[in-house]
């Protein structure tokens, strides 16, 4: 390739790091919304049945709502994390290769990211139980406390749903805080 040539090929691998680096920010932002909202909405249900304990169904919208809004931050979470592989996989080499000798250390955040994920303590303690206690126990403690107050079908059927949209949520969280670690043994590096 000629020099002009790759100029222009790390010129253009360098927009798209950079604007992918911008989404990166962008899904982080959206992601602490999303545990801000639900962080609110959880002290609102919860001090409104505090407030008038014969309406313990408001408790219902939490096992609805967590799940629903845990599911929007693990889509955040995987799709910042597949921009990551993105940039450690395909731009990382364009734009090291651009450089020429010396430039391998180009570009190494993505993969000492991935060092670091591929601890499992390291990875469930600061990342899986805040995001397991927000989006997961408060709707399962709402659950339990809910069962036994209950009579009415489409309160049980409001019931169901929460449950069902619960365990969807551990099932997908469970897949993100495993999903760097089983890769790493995988390939040995753990």
């Amino acid at each position: 390739m000629t020099t002009e040539g790759t100029s222009r090929l790390l010129e253009v691998a360098l927009a798209e790091f950079k604007a992918l680096r911008d989404e990166i920010g962008s899904r982080a932002t959206s992601s602490h919304t999303l545990i801000n909202i639900n962080a609110v909405a959880s002290g609102v249900a919860g001090g409104l049945v505090v407030n008038n304990p014969s309406r313990v169904e408001l408790l219902l919208l939490l096992p609805i709502l967590s799940p629903v809004l845990g599911l929007l931050w693990l889509d955040h979470a995987h799709n910042i994390r597949n921009i990551g592989d993105y940039i450690n996989a395909t731009l990382r080499p364009l734009i090291t290769g651009a450089i020429g000798p010396g430039g391998e250390a180009a570009l190494a955040w993505e993969a000492h990211v991935d060092r670091y994920e591929q601890r499992a303590l390291l990875r469930f303690v600061p990342l899986g139980v805040p995001v397991l206690v927000l989006f997961a126990a408060v709707p399962v403690a709402s659950l339990a406390w809910t069962a036994g107050h209950i009579g009415s079908t489409w309160w049980w059927l409001l019931w169901v749903g929460g449950a069902l949209l619960t365990l969807s949520f551990l099932v997908l969280w469970l897949r993100l805080i495993l999903q760097p670690i089983v890769a790493a043994r995988r390939q040995g590096r753990v």
